[in-house]
C-alpha cells in the first residue's frame, strides 16, 4: 500500500479514469465511510447511472472500517477537523501512507492533490 484516498480523490480520479488511475487505486486504501460519501455525491448530483462504475472502482481499493472510534474522535478534536476528515488522516498516519485528497482542509494537513499524484 502506498496511499490512503479520500472520497474527493476517488471521485476526481474516477472522472479521469485511465490505467494510471487504476494503478493508483490498486496501491490504495480508504475508509468504509467512502461508500456513504460516494452515495451521497451520486444522489446530490443526480448521477445514479454511475453507481455501478463506483462499485467496480471500489473493488480495487482495500477498505478499512473505522466505525465510531475514541482514537479518531480524539484525533479530530486535536487536529480541529471533522470526524470524516479525521478518519482518512488517521488511517494515513496509522499506516504511514500518503493521503490523497482534493479537500482543502486535508491538503492543509499535508495531503497530496490528485493532480500531484498523477504527474509523478
Amino acid at each position: 500500500m502506498r496511499y490512503v484516498v479520500d472520497t474527493s480523490a476517488i471521485i476526481n480520479l474516477t472522472e479521469k479514469l485511465s490505467d494510471e488511475v487504476i494503478d493508483v487505486f490498486k496501491e490504495s486504501m480508504t475508509v468504509d465511510l467512502a461508500y456513504y460519501e460516494i452515495g451521497n455525491f451520486l444522489w446530490k448530483v443526480g448521477k445514479t447511472h454511475l453507481l455501478e462504475d463506483f462499485i467496480n472502482i471500489l473493488k480495487f481499493l482495500k477498505i478499512e472500517s473505522i466505525g465510531l472510534s475514541d482514537e479518531v474522535l480524539t484525533f479530530a478534536m486535536e487536529e480541529r477537523i471533522t470526524y470524516y476528515d479525521a478518519a482518512y488522516l488517521f488511517l494515513s498516519r496509522k499506516y504511514n501512507l500518503t493521503l490523497i485528497s482534493d479537500d482543502q482542509d486535508l491538503i492543509n494537513k499535508g495531503a497530496k492533490r490528485t493532480s500531484d499524484i498523477l504527474t509523478q
